[in-house]
């Protein structure tokens, strides 16, 4: 007698659903996937078990599946659908009672299968910190076929510009956005830029305005979990490159949602005089240094010159990361010209760093990172009129000096007497009175008693520093200290022959 095995045999088929054919790379083992099924059988209307080799101990509720003896079967491919078939099964039992089958997919983590039911025994295992997911589909007279479904997420936020009422930021309709860097980390790991399976950078967010003016921007159809079925936290990051003039923060709404602020560069010059005046009319020239650029991509030097309030705003023109020099170019009348060139740079934040020390003259205001107040001393020019017998200053000498006063425009005659200032007899201070660039013509006109005039005049030109040159030859009873801002004129006394007859 010989007795046949009645068999029988079970279909099943994997096919991928929502992840555009693999674009993230989460099907597992790469191009050519690979996912394990696990065999269930049950006895009539019993309960479903697991199969196990002839001799394996059977597997009981709470026992784990990894590894288990339990027999398995692979469904892989390098598509988006393949099958398998599992044959030559025991159709029924020894009393005839038939058998049923079906396999159990060991879920990839980043993946749900559709019309799924959890296996009874164990949804759901964890071995390691890698979750096992186990489920079942119905067969539909075709046999069993698992359909998996990317399992997604999104990302949505805010962006704000604050061009400090200025109109520097970029209107929405204009089309230009911002370019966002997105970033994804699981539990405990660190985070890692998302990259689609070719290495590309994942498609831009979808950007709305909402009525409050701010941008809303959305990520959507992002995995929501790693192939060891890890949840996914996404970020983003900002391309500073691409929002020149503005500097970036984040902050979080009451929903968690990131609002991404872009605030623009602002670097605020105040010109004022030793006495704290503000001063109109002084012009800076701004330029790039060490490769940097403006926000335009520019490198030529900006001219900017000071209000009424003294002070000059240059407003989303500096970039982050940016070193720029400053250099005072011409001050106001009567005021000499700061020499030096302020080097300051761009901090992430926005404010502004000196770079080295910062020259004489240039003090950054404590109170606002990107204030910087430069301070021109005046003009101080002085005509000392001594005697030359006795070296001693004399008062009551006048002289007239000619050219173009700070405040005109016009060349003009004007008389200055040497008086005591302080303890120091026969001074002429001249403060804020003369213009830096002008040339000016000084005679004596009325010597002090006793005293013959200083033969002569005296040309002199001011120079940015406030220090003087002397244009052509100086007469000899004039000349200029080492200072370069003091003229000291020598007048010889009268004499006088007196004869005596009998």
């Amino acid at each position: 007698m010989t007795n046949t095995l009645k068999a029988t045999s079970i279909r099943a088929a994997k096919a991928w659903s929502g992840d555009s054919d693999d674009a993230w790379g989460t099907r597992p083992d790469g191009d050519t996937w690979s996912v394990t099924y696990l065999l269930q059988c049950r006895l009539g209307d019993g309960e479903w078990e697991w199969v196990v080799p002839a001799g394996a101990d059977p597997i009981d509720e709470g026992d784990s599946l990894y590894g288990s003896d339990v027999i398995t079967r692979t469904i892989s491919g390098p598509g988006n659908h393949a099958d398998i078939e599992l044959t030559y099964l025991p159709a029924c039992d020894a009393s005839g009672i038939a058998y049923s089958y079906r396999l159990v997919e060991r879920v990839p983590g980043s993946y749900d299968v559709q019309d799924a039911d959890a296996v009874d025994t164990v949804a759901a295992e964890t071995v390691g910190d890698i979750t096992y997911r186990y489920v079942a589909v119905e067969d539909d007279g075709n046999g069993q076929t698992f359909t998996n479904a990317l399992r997604i997420t999104s990302l949505t936020g805010t962006k704000i510009w604050d061009d400090h009422w200025t109109g520097a930021a970029p209107d929405f309709e204009s089309g230009k956005r911002p370019e966002l860097v997105l970033y994804r980390q699981v539990a405990d790991g660190k985070p890692e830029q998302v990259k689609m399976k070719d290495g590309s950078a994942p498609a831009r967010p979808d950007w709305t305005e909402e009525a409050s003016g701010a941008w809303k921007y959305t990520y959507s159809g992002l995995p929501a979990a790693d192939q060891n079925d890890k949840p996914y936290t996404y970020s983003v990051k900002e391309d500073i490159e691409s929002v020149r003039g503005f500097y970036s923060s984040c902050s979080k709404d009451d929903s968690g949602s990131t609002v991404i602020t872009n605030t623009a560069t602002i670097l605020e010059l105040t010109k004022i005089g030793p006495d704290g005046k503000k001063l109109e009319g002084c012009t800076f020239e701004i330029s790039p240094l060490d490769g940097s650029t403006f926000a335009d991509n520019s490198t030529s030097a900006v001219k900017l010159a000071t209000n009424s309030e003294g002070t000059v705003r240059s407003v989303a023109w500096l970039v982050v990361g940016g070193t720029y020099g400053i250099k005072e170019t011409s001050a106001p009348e009567g005021y000499e010209l700061v020499q030096e060139t302020l080097s300051i740079k761009v901090n992430q934040d926005g404010s502004i760093a000196v770079v080295g020390e910062a020259p004489s003259g240039y003090v950054q205001d404590g109170t606002d990172s990107f204030k910087v107040q430069v301070t021109d001393e005046p003009i101080e020019i002085g005509i000392e009129k001594i005697g030359k017998d006795s070296g001693i200053g004399l008062n009551g000498a006048e002289f007239k000096i000619t050219g173009i006063f700070a405040g005109s425009s016009v060349s003009e005659e004007r008389t200055f007497t040497t008086d005591s200032i302080g303890s120091l007899v026969g001074q002429i201070n001249l403060s804020s009175v003369l213009k830096s660039g002008q040339e000016y013509t000084i005679t004596e006109t009325t010597a002090p008693g006793g005293y013959k005039l200083a033969g002569g005049e005296l040309k002199v030109k001011v120079c940015d520093n406030g220090r003087l040159t002397v244009v052509g030859d100086a007469p000899a009873n004039y000349s200029i200290d080492n200072s370069g801002a003091h003229i000291v004129v020598v007048d010889e006394p009268i004499e006088v022959d007196f004869n005596l007859s009998g």
